[in-house]
């Protein structure tokens, strides 16, 4: 249960339980579960506020079953003080965000989500920022346990945490495909993360790290 505040806005939710056609602006306090996809953002820029979003599922061609992001216009969708679990998808089990889109995360946590493929966590060809965020706990089939990056857009993590993700093959906290935009960490930690190569990440292009803990990854085939 929960608010959604608007102005001249509405949501719709589809015969799978997707939220979906958001065109207002706050959408808050929800819990959001039991479907194949929690929520689905297109053509909009909200801001989701202290919402559950858990234990949704499309393992047949899925992609970002807790939160998919496409063409936000205008401005950036902004997730804050919010929970995004327990989520299974093909790929980008809790977030997926594709090219020229852009998400800001804020004092949220996004843990034990699942992908078959890759993106245990997120996976994005995006701009995106987390700040006092933690992503956490993730699990992917193939790369990127924690964060799969392909590379076009740029990611900053500031005051956030990646740690306890597993991947399959590479990258068990993160994994950039390509150089693209910039790659920053500041003030964040990359920890106890896990992949064949690259437990902590495994990247090419910039990547710049200030103040910030890179520890106790493990590498089960190579660095």
């Amino acid at each position: 249960q929960g608010n959604f505040y608007t102005r001249a806005g509405q949501f719709r939710i589809n015969d799978d339980g997707v939220v979906q056609d958001i065109t207002g602006n706050i959408l808050q306090g929800f819990q959001i579960t039991g479907g194949t996809k929690g929520v689905a953002i297109s053509i909009a820029a909200p801001t989701i506020i202290n919402c559950w979003i858990h234990d949704n599922e499309n393992t047949t061609d899925g992609s970002g079953c807790g939160i998919s992001i496409h063409d936000p216009v205008p401005g950036c969708p902004a997730i804050t003080d919010s929970l995004i679990y327990g989520n299974r998808c093909v790929t980008g089990g809790g977030f997926t965000a594709t090219t020229y889109d852009c998400a800001d995360f804020y004092r949220t946590d996004i843990y034990e989500n699942e992908a078959t493929g890759s993106g245990g966590g997120a996976s994005f060809d995006a701009d995106v920022t987390f700040t006092e965020t933690t992503i956490r706990d993730n699990l992917a089939g193939g790369e990127g346990g924690g964060i799969f990056f392909t590379g076009n857009g740029s990611i900053a993590l500031n005051r956030s945490a990646i740690t306890g993700n597993t991947a399959g093959t590479n990258g068990g906290g993160l994994l950039r495909m390509a150089a693209g935009g910039p790659m920053t960490m500041e003030n964040s930690i990359l920890a106890r993360n896990r992949a064949q190569q690259g437990g902590g990440a495994y990247f090419k292009g910039s990547f710049t790290a200030n103040f910030s803990t890179i520890a106790h990854n493990e590498a089960t085939v190579g660095n």
